[in-house]
C-alpha cells in the first residue's frame, strides 16, 4: 500500500496544485492529510483531485467549518477508526485535542489484533521529528504512550515544520514530513515500512 501523507497547507493552493503536477503517474492508495488546511472549498477539491480516498484530521488552525467541509465528504477521521485490511487507522486532530485522544485510547483496545496506524496533527514526544524553534521538543508524552502501549505500526503527524524527518519509537515508524507550504511532502511504502521525504518547488518540478 501507498500513502502520500500532507498537511500544514495554511491555504497554499499553488503548492497543492503542484503537488498534484508532482503525482502525475504515480501509484497512490491513500492521501493522509494531518490538518491546518486552513481553507476550504478549492483546496477540498483539488485534494480530490489528487486521489478519491482521503484520510483527513483538523490542525490546531483549522476552524470548525473546515472541519465539518471535510465530515460531509466522509474524509474526517477525527475520533474515529477506519479499517482496511490488516489494519485500523484512527485519527485525532487538533481541534480538541484532549477529546479525541481520550475517546481513541479507549477504542484502541478492540483493535489490538491489526496493525494499528495513528493519524495525528500534534507529533508524539521524541528524538527528531518534534523538535521546534530552538530545539525544543513540543511533542505529546500522551501520544508517545499510544505508540508505546499499542505498539502503533505507523504515526503521520505534522505541526512542527522545521522538523521533516522519520524515525522510530520503539516498533513505531513515526513520519513528520514538514509543511506543503513549504513545499514538503512524503511518500510512504507502508507494508516495507519505507519513507521518502519529498519537496516540490512552486511550479511542481
Amino acid at each position: 500500500m501507498r500513502i502520500v501523507q500532507v498537511g500544514d497547507i495554511h491555504c497554499d493552493i499553488a503548492k497543492l496544485r503542484a503537488l498534484k503536477s508532482a503525482l502525475r503517474g504515480i501509484q497512490l492508495d491513500l492521501l493522509a492529510v494531518h490538518g491546518d488546511v486552513e481553507c476550504d472549498g478549492e483546496i477540498l477539491e483539488v485534494l480530490k483531485e489528487i486521489s478519491p480516498k482521503i484520510a483527513f484530521v483538523p490542525g490546531n488552525m483549522d476552524d470548525v467549518g473546515v472541519s465539518k467541509l471535510f465530515s460531509r465528504e466522509g474524509f474526517n477521521i477525527d475520533s474515529r477508526v477506519i479499517e482496511f485490511g490488516d489494519y485500523a487507522m484512527f485519527g485525532i486532530g487538533g481541534l480538541s485535542f484532549y477529546s479525541s485522544y481520550s475517546r481513541v485510547k479507549e477504542m484502541m483496545p478492540s483493535y489490538r489484533g491489526k496493525k494499528i496506524l495513528l493519524l495525528t496533527h500534534h507529533p508524539p514526544l521524541s528524538e527528531k521529528t518534534d523538535l521546534a524553534l530552538g530545539r525544543i521538543h513540543a511533542g505529546l508524552p500522551e501520544l508517545r504512550e499510544l505508540d508505546e502501549e499499542f505498539r502503533v505500526y505507523l504515526h503521520m503527524h505534522g505541526h512542527i515544520h522545521e522538523s521533516p524527518g522519520w524515525e522510530f519509537i520503539g516498533e513505531t515508524l513515526v513520519v513528520n514530513p514538514g509543511a506543503l507550504k513549504h513545499g514538503r511532502y512524503a511518500y510512504i511504502y507502508l507494508e516495507e515500512r519505507k519513507v521518502e521525504l519529498l519537496r516540490i518547488d512552486g511550479d511542481g518540478k
